[in-house]
C-alpha cells in the first residue's frame, strides 16, 4: 500500500540534490451500484479500491445471478477490485396464432425459476412443452405451445366434376374429434355413389374428412338406323328409375331390352325396337324345252294361298313365319311344254322303220300304225298330268315277220331338258340276245321318255331298249 519516488538532482557545483516521495494508498469501498437494467437482466458493480488487506467480495454461485470481478494490482502491490452481479429477471413472452383451422397460444419465460411440467394428451390438442437450462444458475428458459385444433364441419365445398351422368360434390370436414375409432359413416340416399377419404393426425387424435358425393343424372339419347329390310330404333337411358319391360312386339315388329344395376341404385337400360319393312316381290323366269319355272319370292309379307296349278301347271309355295310375325315365302309355278318328235324314220336291213317319241301331250298320239310294220307304243301320265311315250314302227322281211335269225339294232339322240340321251334298240327273236343288249353291264338312264327294258312285239320278236345319257 505504499509507493516510493526518489528524484535525484546533480548541482553544478558537483552536488546531490535527492528526494524522496513516500504514497500511501487509502482503501475505499464504493458499495453495490447498479449500472444496468433491462426487462430481462439488471447489472450492479461493487468497486473496492485500494485494497491491501480488506475483506474482498467472495465470487459464490447464487442462484439467478451472475458474478464476475476484475482486479488490477496497482504499482504499490495494492488491489483495485470491481465486481460485477447480473441479476437474470423472468421475462414473459406470450405469442398468440389464430387461423381458420386452428387456435396456437405460446408462452416464453426466461429466467424462470422452475421447469414447465410435461404436458398430458387431449383430443383436439397438440401441446408442446421445451425447458432449457438459462444462463443464470438454477433458472431455466421455458416454453409452452398448445395448438387447439377447430372443428370444421364444411371447410370447402365445391364441383369437382359436372356430366350428362352425374355430378361429383366434395365437401372437407377439418378438426374432427376421433371418437371411439369410428371416423365416417356413410348413408347414401337413392341416386346417390358417397365415397370419403380420411388423415388421421396423432398427435391431436383427430381427423380430416374429405368426403365425396356423387349424383346421378338421368339422361337419354334415341338412335335410328335400318335398311331396306327393317328399321330400327335404339334408345339409352342411363339412371333411370326403373328397368324397362317393352313386352312382346306384335306383327312386323321385334322388342328387344336389356337393364342393368348401376352403382347409383339406378337402371341403365337399352331398347332396341325392329320394325320389319316388306320387300318387294321379286319375279324370275328359268326352265327348259319342255318346262318353263317362274319364280316369285317376298321377304316380311304376308301368307299366300299356293291355290290348284290345273293341268300342266304345278305351283309348289314354300313360306315360314319369320321371328317378327311376317312371312317370308317364295312360289315356284312351273308350266310344262308339250313335246312331239313326230315320226323319225331310219334304215334298216328290212326297209324303213320308224320311232316316235312325245312328252306333255294332251292326249296320246295313236295315228301313223301300218299293218306292213310291227307296232310298238308305250305311255304313261306324268306329274303334270299329261301324257309321255313312245311309239316305233319296225319294218319286217317280206312285210310278214321274219325268222328267227333277223335280229335289227337301231340307235338315235334325243334332248330334254338341255341333257342328251342315246337311244338304242334291237329287235330280236332271241329272248338271250334281246337281254344281253339291255345289260348288265349297262346301266340303263331314265327321263328321256323311252322305256327301257325288254317286250314282246309279236311274231316271236323282241324288242329291246336301252337310255344312256
Amino acid at each position: 500500500g505504499i509507493s516510493y519516488t526518489r528524484n535525484v538532482t546533480r548541482n553544478i557545483n558537483g552536488t546531490w540534490d535527492i528526494s524522496i516521495k513516500t504514497r500511501t494508498s487509502r482503501y475505499r469501498d464504493a458499495g453495490d451500484k447498479v449500472v444496468e437494467v433491462s426487462a430481462a437482466q439488471s447489472t450492479n458493480q461493487r468497486q473496492q479500491l485500494g485494497v491491501t488487506t480488506q475483506l474482498v467480495e467472495t465470487i459464490l454461485e447464487t442462484a439467478g445471478k451472475i458474478k464476475s470481478q476484475r482486479i488490477e494490482i496497482r504499482d504499490d502491490c495494492s488491489k483495485d477490485i470491481v465486481t460485477t452481479t447480473e441479476t437474470g429477471k423472468p421475462l414473459v413472452t406470450t405469442e398468440k396464432t389464430v387461423a381458420r383451422s386452428y387456435e396456437e397460444t405460446t408462452t416464453s419465460t426466461q429466467t424462470a425459476s422452475a421447469e414447465i411440467a410435461l404436458p398430458t394428451t387431449e383430443t383436439g390438442f397438440i401441446k408442446t412443452v421445451r425447458n432449457e437450462q438459462s444462463k443464470y444458475p438454477n433458472r431455466w428458459n421455458v416454453m409452452s405451445r398448445i395448438r387447439r385444433i377447430l372443428r370444421i364441419d364444411k371447410a370447402v365445398e365445391y364441383d369437382n366434376e359436372d356430366n350428362a351422368l352425374e355430378r361429383s360434390r366434395v365437401t372437407e370436414r377439418l378438426g374432427q374429434p376421433n371418437a371411439g375409432g369410428v371416423a365416417v359413416t356413410l348413408a347414401a340416399g337413392n341416386g346417390q355413389v358417397l365415397s370419403a377419404t380420411v388423415q388421421y393426425d396423432k398427435e391431436s387424435d383427430t381427423l380430416d374428412v374429405r368426403e365425396q358425393t356423387r349424383t346421378a343424372k338421368p339422361s337419354m339419347h334415341v338412335a335410328v338406323t335400318g335398311g331396306p329390310l327393317e328399321i330400327v330404333t335404339e334408345t339409352v337411358k342411363r339412371n333411370a328409375d326403373a328397368p324397362e319391360n317393352p313386352g312382346p312386339g306384335g306383327v312386323g315388329r321385334i322388342n328387344e331390352a336389356s337393364s342393368r344395376l348401376n352403382a347409383f341404385g339406378k337402371y341403365d337400360v337399352e331398347t332396341r325396337v325392329r320394325h320389319v319393312v316388306p320387300s318387294a316381290i321379286i319375279r324370275s323366269t328359268s326352265g327348259g324345252p319342255m318346262v318353263r319355272v317362274e319364280t316369285e319370292e317376298q321377304k316380311n309379307g304376308d301368307a299366300i294361298s299356293p291355290g290348284q296349278g290345273g293341268q300342266g301347271v304345278i305351283v309348289d309355295v314354300s313360306q315360314g313365319v319369320n321371328q317378327a310375325g311376317k312371312v317370308d315365302w317364295q312360289k315356284t309355278t312351273r308350266t310344262a311344254v308339250a313335246f312331239d318328235s313326230g315320226w323319225v324314220e331310219y334304215k334298216d336291213r328290212y326297209g324303213t322303220s320308224y320311232v316316235r317319241s312325245f312328252q306333255n301331250m294332251q292326249s296320246v298320239p295313236k295315228g301313223g300304225f301300218t299293218n306292213e310294220t310291227n307296232n310298238s307304243l308305250s305311255f304313261r301320265k306324268n306329274e303334270f298330268g299329261l301324257w309321255d311315250g313312245n311309239a316305233s314302227r319296225v319294218a319286217v322281211r317280206g312285210g310278214g315277220g321274219g325268222t328267227p335269225d333277223d335280229d335289227v339294232d337301231v340307235s338315235y339322240n334325243i334332248s330334254i331338258d338341255g341333257v342328251t340321251y342315246a337311244i338304242a334298240e334291237k329287235i330280236t327273236s332271241s329272248l338271250t340276245s334281246a337281254k344281253n343288249f339291255v345289260g348288265p353291264p349297262v346301266a340303263n338312264t331314265g327321263g328321256s321318255g323311252k322305256t327301257p327294258g325288254i317286250v314282246y312285239i309279236g311274231k316271236g320278236k323282241y324288242k329291246a331298249t336301252k337310255v344312256t345319257a
